[in-house]
């Protein structure tokens, strides 16, 4: 789980708890994040490969054997609010002023998508059932993609 401990360690902000469970009893261990700042959401493809994500484009990253989060370079500064995915090489985040980040197994990548002139709202959360059925929800705009289209830009995303 990820969650900000601000209020009562301001250099917590983002801790992290790694939960397992025993005939119905979970016990939490602190996992060092790495992280300063909130992060806002978690998802993994598996229990061996776990992404976070959070304030000031932070993204962390978590594979099997480690023991605290790997820093990910991203390609924003804005806020990222929601993660989801299909497999390790299939990730989205989305965040503030309209951002929407797309992870292929190498790297994050923007994607684009059309808002309204003058308009980039905050992006809140993202789920799909397919890698080309992807819902984006945020200030006043639900976005679909469907899938990559021929001739587009960066592959379609």
């Amino acid at each position: 789980l990820v969650a900000d401990n601000g209020d009562r360690k301001p250099w917590e902000m983002g801790q992290t708890r790694h939960g397992i469970a025993d005939r119905g009893v979970v016990t939490w261990t602190m996992v060092d994040s790495r992280s300063t700042v909130a992060l806002l959401s978690i998802w993994g493809s598996s229990a061996d490969d776990i992404w976070a994500v959070g304030n000031g484009g932070t993204m962390r990253r978590m594979k099997k054997g480690a023991t605290r989060w790997e820093i990910i370079a991203s390609p924003t500064t804005e806020t990222l609010r929601a993660l989801w995915g299909t497999a390790a090489d299939d990730v989205w985040a989305v965040g503030d002023t309209g951002t929407i980040l797309h992870f292929d197994g190498m790297s994050w990548k923007p994607s684009v998508a059309a808002f309204p002139l003058g308009k980039k709202p905050d992006l809140y959360g993202i789920w799909g059932s397919s890698k080309n059925d992807v819902w984006i929800v945020g200030d006043g705009v639900s976005l679909h993609y469907t899938g990559p289209k021929s001739g587009a830009l960066g592959g379609g995303r």
